[in-house]
């Protein structure tokens, strides 16, 4: 490959040359219609030898450049020709590089415009020749190549590239005026920066290295070393004039970043992590008592460990953030008046709450559900708003209403009620002593027409209730009907009503069952089966798998005392209208095996007061 030497900053079409050149290089990013704005107009003030200008703009930007020309009174537009060939322009929307003939005029200048972002880079370039004319430089003026040899040419001879025989040779430039290059090439890192190795052998001995350039800063003590001392790490901005403290930082097994403000008696390798642009960095010996260790510091093209820093508003100043020992970023919780406040949490880990002098907790609107613990005390002594009317201390009082909505009324201790599909209402519920029969009471009818007879019977078939036997004769006691009406006994196993049913799929003892607190847990009924042979046993307990207190209702309280399973065999037992086990609140439940096959089947459940 050709080595090609650039020699020049612009090469002119046909024999212009650019001797006694004078430059300026700027940068536009704002636009004005006179340049009152800042930074929207690049003004070169053009001297009486200028007889030519070459203006190059690069960069990144969107906007519209005007090329002006000014004699000392008022400010035109200027056309340049463009480096390579095309039409001559007064304006640019993009990159490019232009020649302007500026004979007779005292200064020029690039202005925006139109300007929405970016950043347009204006170089521009003064000459003694206009644009198209001839000079006295040799060998430049007819395009010719010219042979060099190893001598770079004299200035204002010509302007151009040599290759490797020390001939003239053109440049080939793109449309925005950048030189095209052929060939491969591949940015290399630059060459670590190694400080002198020095002996810490006394207290204020340092050992430094230049950062220019780099990235981070490395440090070797040698671990055969005997230092007996302490080691500050320290930054200079300033060329090594005024120190800084820093940071020494470190991996150690956990892969947690160890942080040092200073090393006893080092060895090994370690970091020198900073905020900021440096200059240079050192260790330096702050305590001394004996030995000496040799230590290198090396500075590195990658980047150091960086802390994570955070603006605290409170001080105007950024701060590095903290965590805990769990790795999660701390956060602070600050009251009303800006004031730092800790957190309480119970035993559970949850957070406490706690409500200061006021009657009622208001939460703000929205389509949230509030839930209320069972054990939890509630306010009632108001509903949307109304007080709750009361019949006794502690005694809220209870309306009632019939399917049309209309209001129960009773009578001393009667309630009426309506025991017919009609409007009439036919007497009164007596709440008096319970009949010498098993789960019946009484029911006086009052006022009883005796016409009323069949409707009575109607209504009783239609209502939710039992008779015992039927009404017989008609026994008026002075102006009643007694009445007897029984109801369901009471439920004695909760397996009779409703159950829950639980999927059981498992390879290894598990919990099967949660206890629902303040509640028994009743068993009903299970069916389980192994892929392979296992002992099973259903026990009770708490903390993993039921090991604290743990309680064998069926089998063993270990798995090798459990049921002896085939394997593919099965376990059912239950599933009528009785419990075959019983749990007593807050323990859970949990099917335990012996081996590792998958256990597979359902188990159903009550939970009852």
């Amino acid at each position: 490959m050709q080595r090609v030497v650039f020699i020049a900053l612009f090469i002119l079409a046909g024999s212009t040359v650019f001797a006694q050149n004078r430059n300026l290089s700027a940068s536009i990013t704002a636009s004005s219609t006179d340049c009152s704005v800042a930074n929207s107009c690049v003004t070169f003030p053009k001297s009486a030898n200028d007889a030519g200008l070459a203006v190059v703009v690069k960069g990144t930007y969107t906007g519209t450049l005007q090329f002006e020309g000014t004699n000392g009174t008022t400010w035109s537009g200027l056309t340049g020709q463009p480096f390579i060939s095309g039409t001559g322009v007064n304006s640019t929307t993009s990159t490019g590089a232009w020649l302007f003939a500026t004979t007779g005029l005292t200064g020029f200048r690039v202005r925006a415009s139109a300007y929405t972002s970016g950043t347009a880079t204006i170089d521009i370039q003064a000459g003694s020749m206009p644009p198209g004319g001839s000079g006295s430089g040799g060998g430049g003026g007819g395009g010719t190549s010219s042979n060099f040899g190893n001598a770079f040419p004299a200035a204002g001879t010509a302007a151009g590239f040599i290759d490797a025989s020390g001939n003239m040779a053109g440049a080939n430039l793109d449309g925005s005026g950048n030189l095209k290059v052929a060939g491969t090439f591949s940015p290399g890192a630059p060459a670590d920066t190694v400080g002198t190795t020095t002996a810490l052998n006394a207290n204020g001995v340092t050992a430094s290295v230049a950062a220019a350039g780099q990235q981070g800063i490395t440090v070797h003590f040698d671990s055969a070393g005997n230092l007996v001392g302490t080691v500050v790490p320290e930054v200079s901005m300033d060329g090594g004039t005024t120190w800084s403290v820093a940071v020494f930082t470190s991996f150690n097994t956990a892969s947690v970043i160890g942080q040092f403000s200073s090393l006893a008696n080092p060895s090994g390798d370690y970091s020198i992590s900073y905020a900021g642009p440096i200059t240079h960095a050192r260790v330096r010996v702050s305590a001394y008592t004996s030995g000496s260790t040799n230590t290198t510091l090396r500075a590195v093209a990658t980047q150091g460990f960086r802390a994570l820093y955070g603006w605290n508003s409170t001080t105007s100043n950024y701060q590095a953030i903290t965590v805990g020992n769990s790795g999660r970023a701390w956060t602070e919780i600050r009251d009303a008046a800006g004031n730092a406040r800790g957190v309480n949490v119970n035993a559970s880990n949850q957070l406490s709450v706690s409500v200061d002098n006021t009657p009622t907790v208001t939460a703000n609107a929205g389509s949230g559900t509030f839930n209320i613990q069972t054990n939890a005390s509630v306010n009632v002594a108001q509903v949307a708003g109304a007080p709750i009317a009361t019949a006794a201390s502690g005694i809220a009082k209870v309306g009632l209403t019939d399917g049309s909505g209309n209001a129960i009324t009773s009578t001393a201790s009667a309630l009426d009620v309506s025991l017919a599909t009609g409007s009439n209402t036919i007497g009164k519920v007596d709440q008096g002593a319970p009949a010498t029969g098993a789960n019946a009471w009484p029911i006086v009818l009052a006022s009883l027409d005796y016409a009323a007879l069949a409707e009575i019977t109607n209504a009783f078939k239609k209502a939710p209730l039992r008779l015992a036997g039927n009404l017989g004769p008609i026994q008026p006691i002075g102006n009643a009907l007694p009445v007897t009406i029984a109801y369901p006994a009471p439920v004695n196993d909760p397996c009779q009503g409703p159950k829950g049913f639980l999927a059981i799929s498992q390879a290894l003892s598990a919990q099967v069952v949660t206890a629902n607190p303040g509640y028994t847990t009743y068993v009903c009924g299970i069916v389980a089966v192994g892929a392979d042979a296992e002992n099973l046993s259903l026990v009770y307990g708490t903390g993993a798998v039921c090991a604290t207190g743990i309680t064998a209702m069926i089998g063993g309280s270990t798995a090798n005392n459990g049921m002896n399973l085939a394997a593919n065999g099965g376990w059912v037992q239950g599933w009528a209208n009785s419990s075959i086990a019983k749990v007593p609140p807050g323990q859970n439940v949990c099917l335990i095996q012996s081996g590792t096959g998958r256990v597979a089947g359902n188990i159903a459940i009550v939970y009852s007061p």
